[in-house]
């Protein structure tokens, strides 16, 4: 799902526009959006590693289907289809020089988080130049495991980078490409109580982190090139040092652009 849901994240790239004050900055032409646009990619399964896991392919089409208005905002719908069945649809839309994804608690690791547009790509910004997409901290935050609830703080960032800019040759054409980095941070802190004999217990200060990169290429006039997220770990520690520390591996995935047709 997660891999799905990438894919769309840059494809659709391919904006939006504001429903009450539509604009077309300088990203348009890495985002081509129409009704009836739709792009064809391999897709992968990442190992821990890192390794590209060649038995895992699959094609994935992606298709601008209809618009909706969300928010005040047009928005174009990105159908997913593997073995000709529809299996996910993400929105996205465009705002001057910025694209947008709509982001919900299914969609990414944020508890509680209703339908929110993020600006997953900023073509604003320099050469290396960040911004925030998300920040939130929540204080009350309750972590349920199969010992017991405990009250905890549980921190989300999610930061933007424009990384670099060059271009490159794709079907025997030379075209501008962009690369924009989503990075995604959170911390989860609680204290537990431990066991030591039947009578004695200490308490334990527990901490979770993860952290991953969403890469998204972007080719002038075509859209989505490469959409890839490397394969995390995900932390977790004690204070002082535990049986419950441990480290969780988690899979990438990488999408590569195969061909393409435009309205």
């Amino acid at each position: 799902m997660h891999r799905i849901l990438i894919i769309i994240i840059i494809l659709i790239l391919s904006g939006c526009e504001d429903a009450t004050n539509p604009t077309d900055g300088e990203n348009i032409s890495f985002l081509p959006l129409q009704i009836g646009n739709y792009w064809i990619y391999d897709s992968f399964e990442k190992d821990i590693n890192n390794n590209i896991i060649y038995s895992s392919q699959k094609e994935d089409s992606i298709v601008i289907e209809e618009t909706e208005t969300v928010s005040g905002r047009i928005a174009y719908k990105f159908v997913t289809y593997n073995l000709g069945k529809a299996v996910d649809t993400t929105l996205f839309c465009k705002n001057e020089n910025k694209i947008y994804r709509l982001y919900n608690s299914n969609s990414v690791d944020i508890p509680g988080l209703k339908s929110t547009w993020f600006p997953v790509a900023d073509f604003n910004m320099p050469m290396n130049g960040t911004w925030n997409i998300y920040k939130q901290i929540l204080n009350n935050y309750i972590m349920n495991d199969n010992e017991g609830s405990y009250p905890a703080v549980y921190r989300h960032a999610i930061n933007g980078e424009f990384v670099y800019l060059d271009s490159i040759e794709f079907e025997k054409k030379k075209y501008l490409r962009k690369n924009f980095t989503n990075k995604y941070d959170s911390k989860l802190e609680y204290e537990k109580f431990r066991r030591l004999s039947e009578s004695e217990f200490d308490t334990l200060k527990v901490a979770r982190l993860k952290k991953y990169f969403d890469n998204y290429q972007l080719l002038e006039k075509i859209g989505i090139l490469r959409i890839n997220r490397d394969s995390y770990a995900i932390f977790i520690s004690t204070e002082p040092s535990s049986t419950f520390e441990k480290v969780e591996y988690e899979k990438g995935f990488e999408s590569i652009l195969k061909r393409y047709k435009l309205k």
